[in-house]
């Protein structure tokens, strides 16, 4: 799918070769058509079951390679605001045995839902990357209150242009 995805890139005259390797033309362009796709496109086909909220989410013990997304890691990135409604955590083992040792119960109307990652494990996120999960989980929600604090999240760690954040 990488290669594909260069292949694509290549023809859009997104990214060029050069001696360092590939260098993309306009990362702010292509940042914002992920943010724009991401909620339409990628988070609708990833597999995920909702659980109930354990009474701390914050003292859950998370693996190395588990990470949370929207409102929980906005929470975390802008130091306890806002206080999370909904809580997702982005996992890459399954998700029935996750929620198992979690020790939280399966119900379909929970605000914790567990989602298996769409990266390997072997990568390992940035804070831009962290910034661009949780900012597109907070767009996608729709949620006013989440695409303001999106915009909090961009100032301090993108600098987007504020077309890329309120189109949505």
């Amino acid at each position: 799918m990488v290669s594909k995805a260069f292949e694509y890139l290549k023809g859009q005259r997104e990214y060029r070769d050069s001696k360092n390797g590939r260098q993309l033309t306009d990362r702010e362009k292509l940042m914002s058509i992920w943010l724009q796709n991401y909620a339409t496109t990628l988070r609708a086909k990833l597999k995920s079951i909702r659980l109930e909220v354990p009474v701390d989410w914050a003292q859950l013990q998370l693996r190395p390679d588990e990470i949370w997304g929207g409102e929980a890691a906005a929470n975390l990135l802008i130091e306890g605001y806002p206080i999370p409604e909904e809580l997702q955590l982005l996992i890459h083992t399954s998700l029935n045995e996750r929620a198992k040792e979690l020790s939280v119960k399966v119900n379909s109307q929970g605000k914790l839902w567990i989602t298996r990652a769409f990266w390997g494990v072997a990568l390992k996120l940035n804070h831009t990357g962290e910034a661009m999960l949780c900012i597109a989980g907070l767009i996608a929600s729709g949620d006013d209150r989440n695409i303001e604090t999106a915009r909090m999240i961009n100032d301090k760690y993108l600098n987007l242009k504020e077309g890329s954040i309120s189109r949505y």
